[in-house]
């Protein structure tokens, strides 16, 4: 996922590719803000899975 991740901490494949000029630009129709709650969920479980937050840097920046 890091890798995926833009350098602003921003992770959202479709519109880092397909429409980069459109990121938050309609929240309330798009599932950007969907997507990060789950990329939250999944840095706040792995932390608790393995006490390591190594992963969770970059996700200070979601």
């Amino acid at each position: 996922m890091l890798n995926a991740q833009e350098e602003d901490g921003y992770l959202g494949t479709y519109f880092t590719i397909e429409e980069p000029d459109r990121k938050f630009r309609s929240l309330m129709n798009s599932h950007e803000l969907y997507c990060a709650g789950h990329f939250m969920e999944a840095a706040a479980a792995y932390y608790e899975a393995t006490g390591n937050r190594a992963k969770q840097i970059r996700g200070k920046s979601l």
